[in-house]
């Protein structure tokens, strides 16, 4: 059996997890595979010469930990090499038992370098056989599991909960799972929950105020091996240094209640009493959003006001002129919408499912056309700027509004 030094990373990928520990043995991990499988994919010029050699025949893996290396919490790990092909039984067809190597201590011994080399019988999931023999319909199929974020707060964890949103949307083609564990107030409601985690492909988010909580969660997800990400830590050490004043570290504390919290909840409810052009709002409103029907004017009005802006909003409906307060306002709070005529008449449709009853002309698709050329007609009469909204989210369009408003009362103020 030939060792390869620790320092060096091997080539082939073996699995992270820890060997196991016990009183009077330390059994390492083993991987069966076929060379073939893994230097399909690798370029020749980067090829280890060991690594050719064996390419014509089968190569155990084993993890071992190294002897050159000084002892450590966690023994490095290298690849040891073995030269003779491993025991089979049943001449290693698919299901066969292979004697497994194992790394067992002497009963007086402590340190792995008196470890010796015993087999135990395992049952093969591949089929190792030499080069060229086809075996690869015996390969139990493999799923791509959901990767889990946890994320723990000592709170309700609605701060964590948006950054996790945004992850999610960058990774379209993977599937997630999020767990949450809310109202962690002690060490050990950290170490439940962490433990929950351990040996899963899971990612921990925490937003944790107590620093003695938050140095608990680092160690244990390092011990444990964890992917971590700590959102509340590092942003409050800044501020502090800045500032020149500790944080009170109160889990769970709200922005008070001060004239930006009641100007918001003003603005939801002016959104509320002049949606679709209802009364006279128009002059006192700070946004105006012109579109048809099933547009999201209603929803971005009120996500708006949640924002603290007054927004008020105007349909466009075929046959009736809109308001003359429209074209007396200031043009530059007016901003249009429009969508796609397919996805417009796919959203009436379930609308008009919905409510039943003949709705026919609301969803036929000629009629959509029409409307949104009376719609764009209005849009350049005001002349005002226009955002498609068809793939775009609430938070968005409204991110986009608000920049477009804001640049154009900059250009009218400079002008």
């Amino acid at each position: 059996m030939e060792e390869v030094p620790g320092a060096e990373r091997p080539l082939l990928a073996l699995d992270e997890q820890p060997a196991l520990t016990g009183q009077n043995q330390e059994r390492l991990l083993i991987r069966l595979g076929v060379v073939d499988a893994a230097l399909a994919g690798l370029e020749h010029g980067h090829i280890d010469p060991e690594l050719r050699e064996l390419d014509r025949r089968i190569a155990v893996l084993v993890r071992e930990p190294t002897r050159r290396a000084p002892r450590l919490r966690r023994e490095p790990l290298g690849i040891a090499h073995v030269d003779d092909e491993p025991t089979f039984r049943d001449r290693g067809k698919p299901g066969a038992t292979v004697l497994e190597p194992r790394f067992v201590h002497e009963p007086d011994s402590g340190t792995p370098s008196d470890a010796r080399l015993s087999y135990e019988p395992v049952t093969s999931l591949l089929c190792l056989e030499e080069r060229g023999a086809s075996c690869r319909g015996s390969l139990p199929r493999v799923t791509k599991a959901p990767v889990e974020l946890h994320v723990i707060s000592d709170s309700t964890g609605e701060t964590a909960v948006r950054l996790v949103h945004a992850l999610e949307a960058q990774f379209p083609g993977q599937e997630f799972e999020e767990i949450r564990h809310p109202r962690v107030e002690t060490v050990d409601d950290l170490q439940l929950a962490l433990n929950r985690a351990k040996g899963r492909p899971a990612v921990i988010i925490y937003t944790l105020v107590h620093p003695e909580l938050r140095e608990a969660a680092r160690t244990l997800c390092r011990r444990y091996r964890l992917h971590y990400c700590d959102l509340l830590g590092h942003p409050i050490d800044a501020v502090a240094r800045v500032a020149g004043v500790a944080a009170q570290m109160t889990p769970g504390a709200r922005a008070p209640l001060d004239s930006t919290y009641f100007k918001r909840i003003a603005a939801i409810e002016f959104a509320v009493k002049y949606d679709d052009g209802v009364g006279a709002g128009l002059h006192e409103a700070e946004i105006v959003l012109v579109g048809v029907s099933r547009t999201s004017k209603t929803p971005l009005s009120m996500y708006l006001g949640y924002l603290g802006y007054k927004a008020a909003n105007v349909p466009v409906v075929k046959g009736i002129e809109p308001p003359s307060a429209l074209f007396e306002i200031d043009q530059s709070k007016i901003v249009g919408l429009t969508i796609d005529a397919a996805r417009l008449q796919e959203i009436r449709r379930q609308r008009a499912a919905r409510l039943g009853g003949n709705q026919r002309a609301y969803a036929e698709l000629l009629e959509i056309y029409a409307e949104l050329e009376q719609a764009a007609t209005l849009h350049r009469r005001v002349g005002c700027p226009v955002i498609e909204i068809s793939e775009l989210s609430i938070e968005e369009i409204a991110a986009r509004v608000i920049r477009m408003v804001e640049r154009r009362r900059a250009e009218v103020a400079a002008s």
